[in-house]
């Protein structure tokens, strides 16, 4: 699929993803999106939570509530918060609030109390990974693509940004739901031994693997780390004939979606 939009200049002109507001990609910019050597962008990899999310609702309806995902604008919103409180002790500052508004927005339509497992991704610079805050084991699974021994980094280094913010998300949670929600920022925070990337650019890749895959206990799918090229196009393919996606895909792309081209029925019939 991805060849034939770069060898069409009119589908790299026309709306092949549209999500409301927040997401917006003709041919050309899914081009650019999907090349090999492109980082993730935050829109693009809440598309894919918000797809996440409705295909639990609909496809696993006897679970609604058990897996939340939230996107990476929660994280984005910590960043700015320093503290909960003014020096009064009582009022909020209003980082704080603006970060515990957006979680009651995120979760609305979830018990979290009831929730067993909530994936809040995060990222340092262009790379991405996923906290699971896991309430099966008390635990936060910290699910990191980077092969630190490799990379000759810290991996506390990197981290320590996001386990500083822990306390506050946790207030947050604890805040939109009157007290029920555990306190879990002092869990053990272990690195879950996962297939690592091989290409510079893929996090994003295994980000989405990591969410959808991830039970708590294990990581229900084999992924290659050699296979970077390969989950760029099927996650492109996943983006594009998404149920969520409101743009009107061409037929000369639509004989590329699983199972078949959609049947439009006529309904005066």
């Amino acid at each position: 699929m991805r060849n034939r939009i770069a060898m069409d200049h009119n589908l790299q002109q026309t709306t092949l993803v549209d999500f409301s507001i927040f997401l917006c990609y003709d041919g050309k910019d899914l081009l650019t999106t999907f090349a090999d050597d492109k980082d993730g962008e935050n829109n693009l990899l809440d598309y894919i939570v918000h797809c996440l999310r409705y295909d639990d609702i609909v496809h696993k309806q006897d679970s609604i509530g058990y897996r939340v995902f939230l996107p990476t604008g929660l994280w984005t919103t910590t960043v700015d918060v320093q503290r909960e409180y003014m020096d009064d002790g009582v009022t909020e500052t209003k980082e704080f609030k603006v970060m515990r508004e957006h979680l009651e927005v995120l979760v609305e339509n979830y018990d979290v109390t009831k929730a067993k497992l909530i994936f809040m991704p995060a990222c340092d610079g262009n790379h991405y990974f996923v906290y699971c805050i896991n309430l099966i084991h008390n635990r936060i699974d910290i699910l990191d693509s980077i092969d630190y021994w490799w990379a000759r980094r810290d991996r506390n280094e990197r981290h320590q940004p996001v386990w500083n913010k822990l306390p506050l998300i946790n207030a947050a949670f604890k805040k939109i739901t009157k007290g029920k929600f555990p306190t879990f920022f002092n869990w053990s925070r272990p690195f879950v031994d996962v297939p690592k990337q091989a290409g510079p650019s893929d996090c994003m890749f295994f980000y989405w693997k990591y969410m959808e895959f991830w039970d708590g206990d294990r990581l229900n799918i084999d992924i290659n780390p050699y296979k970077g090229m390969i989950y760029r196009v099927e996650m492109m393919h996943y983006a594009v004939f998404h149920a969520l996606n409101q743009a009107d895909i061409p037929d000369e792309l639509d004989i590329f979606r699983l199972g078949g081209r959609k049947i439009e029925f006529d309904q005066s019939q």
